[in-house]
């Protein structure tokens, strides 16, 4: 009996911990429900009063709504601390939500200035200034929250190809629905149609810069900082910013992600995808920074009120690649603005170049800087050699001063009479460097395409064709991709096993998936190429090709044909750009398996080839 009854007594000191922990389970998990359901409000919300023209009453409903939801994100941490969450737990999970409003209270101080009008009280004044940022507030929480189910992703038994799919086709999704709001047109009687807001947002995911509206005239600024989000997010990838937040926040990987950023990033090695991702995300925002600081003092004919959003857009398009211009005729009417056209030549080239190559490249500047402070001090210790440069570094930087180079030069002697004429040599000369540098990532115009001579169109054909880096924001075949296989072809012409680049050895499973590459490129060019022809029977065949390389290359470059197609050929069109975004990823990941073993060989036999 004693034995029971201590037995009993034991269990009874147990049940009260183990109660508050289930009670605090209950209350988290009651928690996470209803900020689940606020958060499917506040997109409701946001949609209705910023996609849609409604009543004033309406509104005046739908903005209160906005400030309790807003209230309800703001008071969830303190809810979890008062559920019985430890305050580092809640200080960790919940760091981006409480960054967030750390920094709207911080810029609401510094720079609001509630009127002070006498007989109406203060808090009217301070409404005023926070009822603006209401909605960026909530904006900014849906993406952590968005962001946040990403993540999550990563821990369903799904390839890192389906994964990486998957992540692109939800984010055009999005896009797709907030671009077909009524206020996302620059008229809301004349929203944009189902099939125009699909593509654009499948142009602006997958960095191309094709549209079939023009975005300056077309677009309210609702809808083309979606195009902006849209940009930002597709050059980068979605899975980065999921893998950005678990790195800052909780430092924990799932396997699945770091295949998909692998891939994404070009890393052979998991070990460097975290340091890479991080430095990939400074270095962006850094250049994008920049970018737009040059840009906003090099804009000429540009009210003082948009000239800080054309330089943010201009910028981040730029650098992704995208070659979106708020100017419905691209850069061509700013094309004697040498500061705009040098800055965005230059943001394009850092975007194709490759993160990769960008961080060898500073790490190599700081390395000149310490030997130059050396010897400015004359130190006694004298700084270590510097960096070498990778082989991939090397062959990226050859690859792109040649092409830069000899595409000039011929788009210049093919092009003197054409889409060049009426030029002075130094105009034509300049002209000609920017748009053989654009026309292998970026898609932004100096001169008209639709001047463009068969010549010409076949030259820009080869360059979009050829891409950008492996790694950067920019699609086609890759640079690195063409050399490698380049080198294979003069290894085979004189009978060398190997392939060699600087001296150093290819390994051969690269070798296999440049090939493979290269094959399903040109497959797919010849497919979309035979698609429009049928889809598009009054176009000539040249135009329908450089359409089609231009959107499998992620370019955006159009001889004037994008808007006129119909339905059916801007969806082949989406389909090519979606193809070329995520193609060559995927190609890479399914080549990259390990091959599993088989216990037998067949006989071998000789085939005629040639």
């Amino acid at each position: 009996m004693d034995t029971e009854s201590g037995g009993v007594g034991g269990s009874a000191g147990a049940t009260p911990e183990a109660a508050r922990s289930a009670l605090r389970e209950a209350r988290v998990r009651a928690g996470r429900q209803v900020m689940t359901g606020f958060a499917a409000a506040a997109l409701g919300v946001l949609a209705a009063r910023h996609g849609f023209v409604a009543a004033p009453r309406l509104d005046l409903l739908l903005e209160v709504a906005e400030a309790v939801l807003a209230l309800a994100f703001l008071l969830y941490p303190a809810w979890k601390r008062l559920a019985g969450v430890p305050g580092r737990r809640v200080l960790v999970r919940e760091a981006p939500g409480l960054a967030l409003s750390a920094l709207t209270a911080l810029g609401l101080a510094l720079f609001g200035q509630p009127a002070r009008v006498p007989g109406v009280p203060i808090w009217a004044g301070l409404w005023r200034e926070l009822e603006p940022v209401l909605p960026y507030y909530l904006l900014a929480h849906l993406v952590i929250r968005l962001v946040r189910l990403y993540g999550g992703l990563g821990g369903l038994r799904l390839r890192p190809v389906v994964l990486l799919v998957v992540s692109f086709a939800s984010v055009i999704g999005l896009g797709t629905v907030t671009l077909c709001l009524p206020r996302a047109a620059s008229d809301p009687a004349r929203p944009l149609a189902l099939v125009d807001a699909f593509f654009t947002a499948t142009s602006a995911t997958c960095v191309t810069g094709l549209s079939t509206v023009p975005i300056g005239s077309g677009c309210s600024r609702l809808g083309q900082t979606a195009i902006l989000v849209l940009i930002q997010v597709g050059g980068l990838g979605i899975m980065t910013f999921a893998m950005l937040q678990s790195a800052l926040v909780t430092r924990d990987f799932k396997l699945s992600q770091v295949a998909v950023l692998r891939d994404l990033l070009s890393q052979r090695s998991a070990v460097r995808v975290g340091r890479t991702l991080l430095w990939m995300t400074g270095i962006t925002l850094a250049i994008e920074a920049a970018g737009a600081g040059v840009l906003y003092g090099a804009w000429v004919g540009i009210p003082e009120g948009e000239r800080p959003w054309w330089a943010v857009f201009h910028a981040i398009s730029a650098f992704c690649n995208a070659g979106f211009c708020l100017a419905d005729a691209n850069l061509l009417p700013h094309a004697g603005q040498m500061e705009v056209v040098f800055t965005v030549v230059v943001l394009l080239v850092a975007g194709g170049l490759g993160f990769s190559v960008l961080e060898e490249l500073v790490a190599r500047a700081g390395d000149a800087a310490s030997r130059v402070g050396h010897l400015a001090r004359r130190t006694a210790s004298p700084p270590g050699p510097g960096r070498r440069l990778t082989v991939h570094t090397r062959v990226v930087l050859t690859a792109s001063l040649l092409l830069a180079g000899c595409g000039a030069l011929g788009y210049l002697a093919l092009e003197g009479q054409a889409s060049l004429a009426g030029l002075s040599w130094g105009e034509a000369a300049w002209a000609a460097l920017f748009q053989a540098l654009s026309a292998r990532t970026a898609g932004f115009n100096t001169v008209p395409m639709e001047a463009l001579s068969d010549a010409g169109i076949l030259w820009l054909i080869g360059l979009m064709a050829v891409g950008a880096s492996p790694a950067s924001t920019g699609g086609g075949m890759k640079t690195v991709t063409v050399v490698v296989l380049l080198a294979t072809l003069s290894a085979m012409l004189r009978g060398r096993e190997s392939v060699d680049l600087c001296r150093r050895r290819v390994p051969r499973g690269l070798v296999n998936t440049a090939v493979a590459i290269v094959v399903a490129y040109l497959a797919g060019a010849f497919a979309v190429t035979l698609a429009l022809a049928v889809t598009e029977p009054g176009v000539g065949l040249k135009r329908l090709a450089f359409e089609a390389v231009s959107a499998l290359s992620t370019v955006g470059l159009t001889t004037g044909i994008t808007p006129g197609l119909s339905v059916a050929g801007k969806l082949v069109v989406a389909a090519a750009m979606f193809a070329g975004r995520v193609g060559p990823l995927a190609i890479l990941g399914l080549v990259a398996r390990p091959a599993h073993g088989r216990a037998y060989e067949y006989p071998e036999e000789e085939v005629l080839v040639g």
